[in-house]
């Protein structure tokens, strides 16, 4: 089988005209984590976080609800730093995640 050779100019304008750039792998981890880092301090900001936005921006060394609640079971969080929103969605106060030291 014959290799197929295309012409890099044609190939940099396709790439071009549909938006898209090579980049190296770890470039494209640091843009992630940088944006990453930049939702975890505007969240951050707030009194309190669901369970799901603490896990979504990986705060805690834990990956389920379930790790959550063990959490609270245990005492690491403490039961006084969360509580149940009137629409029943459960709520981490952020003053727990800055004395457990899982806010940088």
């Amino acid at each position: 089988m014959q290799a197929q050779l295309i012409d890099i100019q044609e190939f940099m304008a396709h790439l071009k005209a549909e938006g898209l750039v090579i980049v190296r792998g770890d470039e494209l981890e640091n843009v992630k984590q940088h944006r990453l880092n930049a939702l975890r301090a505007k969240l951050l900001k707030r009194n309190a976080l669901t369970y799901k936005e603490v896990l979504s921006l990986e705060l805690l060394p834990v990956s389920s609800k379930q790790s959550l609640q063990r959490w609270i079971e245990n005492g690491k969080i403490k039961p006084l730093e969360t509580y149940e929103t009137a629409k029943g969605v459960r709520m981490i106060m952020t003053s727990a995640l800055r004395r457990l030291g899982y806010t940088e």
